[in-house]
């Protein structure tokens, strides 16, 4: 399930630990869109192949920081 009945307004941050956006059979998905994003001040994707995913880029469409799982792969 991509959090298609989950309530994400009223959090703050939303950390995506799946593999959903990682390079191959999932880089086209995200677990959520720009829609369901706003409101949401920080988005940290853990996946890091590739860099850009789409929830990242949905995520700065709905005005939120972002973090990529590069950062913490190198940290």
């Amino acid at each position: 399930e991509l959090l298609e009945n989950a309530e994400l307004s009223g959090f703050d941050m939303l950390i995506n630990a799946t593999p959903l956006g990682t390079l191959g059979n999932f880089e086209n998905l995200s677990v959520a869109d720009a829609e369901r994003l706003r409101g949401i001040r920080l988005v940290y994707d853990l996946v890091y192949n590739p860099a850009e995913t789409v929830l990242l880029r949905e995520a700065r469409a709905a005005g939120a920081e972002t973090l990529g799982g590069l950062e913490m792969l190198i940290a």
